[in-house]
């Protein structure tokens, strides 16, 4: 498994980093960009590319899993809700953030897993908890 990082250094827990590294099956790119995906009708290489140096080289693989955007576009909210340390919103499980009749649901919210099925799951709930938080204050 090869790890393309766009920072010069990773995001993951400490604890993560560790183990990942002490595996003889896994690489690390940090501080490139991924450039292209190729292949005919299946993916057979990445084309990548060091942003230090700007030298460019094919990597032969045979699939991509793309995590991009994980730096939070939270900024905004600093000051007005709970953060956690990299930024992401922190939310209860109704997805109320520390400041009532704000929610948060989707790769914002501080949480393990970021797939498009919790992202929407995410979005029932915060439904549901929106209407009971509008019925409760008109009462």
């Amino acid at each position: 498994i090869t790890f393309i990082e766009f920072l010069p250094y990773m995001t993951a827990e400490k604890i993560l980093q560790e183990r990942l590294k002490a595996s003889p099956k896994t690489k690390f790119l940090l501080n490139h960009a991924l450039i292209a995906i190729n292949g005919k009708n299946i993916v057979d290489s990445v084309t990548v590319k060091d942003r230090k140096t700007e030298e460019e080289k094919n990597i032969p693989i045979s699939g991509v899993f793309i995590y991009a955007g994980f730096i939070p576009n939270s900024k905004f909210l600093e000051g007005i809700v709970e953060l956690d340390k990299f930024k992401y919103i922190v939310t209860n499980e109704d997805m109320r953030t520390s400041v009532a009749g704000i929610f948060a649901t989707g790769d914002i919210r501080s949480k393990k897993i970021r797939q498009i099925d919790s992202a929407c799951s995410d979005g029932t709930i915060a439904a549901i908890a929106a209407r009971d938080y509008i019925k409760d204050i008109k009462k």
